[in-house]
């Protein structure tokens, strides 16, 4: 019996319970996080066991064979990406020399364009609500590219009126700041007028803020959730001129992959709007 199977029989939970619990422990594995890993592992464990394979045994042909069993390019690009951060995680405790999916390449993903609201229609979402919380909301996420969890756990501390800059806690407990302008500023300011906040500024969980705005997606038929969002603010802060990995750190990716990935949508006209000629 190897390092690995002697801890897990001891302790009677499986190597993917041990993996999970080590995350939440070390990394800060936020809830949808660990969501997504008891939705991927577990099948994935399954699958070797049928096949009378130990995970610590487990092969890059197996993960292939199971990857391609699974549905939807989406979908297998998901498993893949839980079942390398699994396999990395062993190769760095010790557990095994190599992880199999070292320099494996993942699924191939379509060049899709994802529903994102454009500035004049954001202006519009901001037309169609009263409330200066529910204004002030919206512009922070366009102002910020911060995700839902973010921006609803800031507190009155967090902001700097000064430098007009928040400060939030995103995935891996790693601090960054984000910066709004004078529309967000003015919206927010009328709301704290009104309201003392006793936990975060706006008196709505992350459950709150995403049913208030699935209710103005219903009432203007415009998309408008958290990620669509934070894609609206990736692209246009790329098309403004910011490079991609001012765009990574101040989105709070840990690679470029994700911010290249927005980055197709910036066209050649926009690149041709920002250039400057070499000789002046």
């Amino acid at each position: 019996m190897d390092k690995v199977e002697h801890e897990v029989f001891r302790s009677k939970i499986t190597l993917t319970e041990v993996f999970v619990c080590a995350r939440r422990a070390e990394r800060g594995l936020t809830a949808s996080g660990e969501r997504w890993l008891r939705q991927t592992l577990p099948r994935f464990e399954r699958f070797v066991a049928d096949k009378g394979i130990s995970l610590p045994n487990v092969k890059r042909d197996d993960i292939r064979q199971f990857i391609s069993s699974v549905n939807g390019v989406w979908n297998r690009h998901s498993h893949f990406r839980a079942i390398r951060a699994f396999y990395n995680w062993l190769e760095r405790e010790g557990y095994i020399p190599l992880s199999p999916c070292h320099r494996m390449q993942p699924p191939k993903l379509p060049k899709k364009v994802m529903p994102r609201p454009a500035i004049a229609e954001v202006m519009r979402l901001i037309e169609a609500i009263s409330s200066p919380r529910d204004k002030a909301i919206i512009c922070l996420f366009v102002d910020t590219g911060f995700r839902l969890s973010e921006l609803a756990n800031i507190k009155p501390q967090d902001i700097d009126w000064e430098t007009k800059t928040v400060k939030v806690w995103g995935k891996g407990v790693k601090q960054r700041k984000g910066r709004f302008g004078d529309v967000t500023a003015r919206y927010l300011r009328e709301h704290l007028a009104s309201y003392f906040p006793d936990g975060n500024v706006w008196g709505l969980t992350a459950d709150g803020i995403a049913a208030m705005l699935k209710r103005l997606h219903r009432k203007t038929g415009i998309v408008c959730n958290p990620h669509s969002f934070r894609r609206t603010w990736v692209i246009e802060t790329i098309k403004n001129g910011t490079n991609l990995l001012d765009a990574q750190i101040l989105g709070g990716w840990e690679s470029l992959e994700m911010v290249r990935r927005y980055a197709r949508e910036v066209t050649s006209e926009d690149a041709i709007s920002r250039y400057k000629p070499v000789l002046q």
